[in-house]
């Protein structure tokens, strides 16, 4: 809750106006933070260092001409690990927040409003990139991640008695 407004630790003496429009509010909000899954590569050769310095989400997460398609990977013992250290998918950033205001109608009866935002700042959020060394999407994350979705607004009126 705000500290300001009637009843509240500044501000107690506000005009109703005033105190009906700016005291009384409350919020609250989650950051949601998530570094990336650790890709895990199928049998192929490596040529070269997987990781590079400056993984894009939008682009390219590691470096594909590293990867070598190998035919007879299938008849051989793994020789490479499954992952590699700084190599993985896209994380993901997303700030939920909400605000809310009660207003009183009677003793016994309050109106709330209330304003929610998921994904407050609109933050894509990429799947892991294509792994298979065939496609000409290597490396490249070509999809949103399942589960996310852009900015959602939500507001609504609910009465307490």
């Amino acid at each position: 809750e705000f500290p300001f407004g009637r009843g509240r630790r500044y501000l107690s003496q506000m005009h109703p106006v005033a105190d009906a429009i700016f005291g009384g509010w409350t919020t609250s909000g989650i950051l949601w933070y998530y570094a990336g899954n650790r890709l895990r590569f199928g049998h192929m050769d490596v040529v070269g260092e997987p990781a590079i310095d400056h993984p894009d989400k939008w682009g390219l997460m590691f470096n594909p001409s590293a990867f070598r398609f190998n035919p007879n990977s299938s008849f051989e013992v793994r020789a490479n690990p499954k992952s590699y250290p700084g190599v993985q998918g896209p994380g993901y950033k997303a700030i939920d927040f909400n605000v809310a205001k009660f207003f009183r109608i009677t003793e016994r009866v309050r109106l709330e409003f209330k304003m929610e935002a998921y994904n407050l700042t609109n933050t894509f959020s990429g799947a892991d990139p294509v792994l298979n060394v065939n496609s000409s999407a290597f490396g490249r994350v070509t999809a949103m991640a399942a589960g996310t979705q852009g900015r959602e607004l939500q507001y609504n009126l609910r009465i307490h008695f």
